[in-house]
C-alpha cells in the first residue's frame, strides 16, 4: 500500500496547484504591463477637445484636392528610406513643402522614429531612418510650414 490520502494531503495539493496558477499568471501580467502599457495616446482627451479642428483641416485639405503616395524602402546601407511625391488637383507635383511625419510601430510607441524630409524636387520628398525593423508600420506625414496638409498610411518594410 502506498499510503493513505488525507484531508491534509488534499488541502497541500489544492493550495499548491492553486499557488501555481497564482504565480504563472502573475508572471504572464508582469511581462505584459512592462512590455505594453496598454495607451498610446499620452493625452485622448485633449486629442478629442480637437477633433472638429482636426476634420476642418482634413476638409480644408480635400479642398485643395493634393494628393500623396508614400513608399518605404529599404537602402542597401540598410536605413529604410520613406519617399513621399505630393501633387495638387491637377496632377502636378508639389515642390517647397516642408514636410515632418514619423514612423510609427502599430504596438509599441518607444520604437517610433521621427522623419525629417528633404525636398528632392518635382514634389518627392525623402526622409532616411536607421533602425527599422522589418514588418508593419504607420507613417504619418505632415507639413511644418503651415499648408493644410497631413497623409498616414500603413507601410510594410521588408
Amino acid at each position: 500500500m502506498i499510503g493513505t490520502w488525507t484531508g491534509r494531503k488534499t488541502l497541500v495539493t489544492l493550495l499548491a496547484s492553486f499557488g501555481v496558477v497564482f504565480a504563472v499568471n502573475g508572471y504572464f501580467v508582469t511581462e505584459a504591463l512592462k512590455t505594453f502599457s496598454g495607451g498610446e495616446d499620452q493625452h485622448p482627451y485633449l486629442q478629442g477637445l480637437e477633433f472638429n479642428q482636426t476634420l476642418a483641416r482634413h476638409a480644408e485639405q480635400a479642398g485643395l484636392g493634393w494628393r500623396a503616395s508614400l513608399d518605404v524602402v529599404r537602402a542597401p546601407t540598410g536605413a529604410a528610406e520613406v519617399v513621399v511625391s505630393v501633387a495638387d488637383r491637377a496632377g502636378r507635383p508639389l515642390s517647397g513643402l516642408k514636410l515632418t511625419g514619423e514612423l510609427r510601430h502599430p504596438t509599441n510607441s518607444a520604437r517610433d522614429h521621427a522623419l525629417t524630409f528633404a525636398d528632392e524636387g518635382s514634389g518627392r520628398y525623402v526622409a532616411e531612418t536607421k533602425g527599422l525593423t522589418s514588418g508593419a508600420w504607420e507613417a504619418h506625414i505632415a507639413s511644418a510650414s503651415g499648408d493644410p496638409f497631413e497623409a498616414t498610411r500603413r507601410l510594410w518594410l521588408r
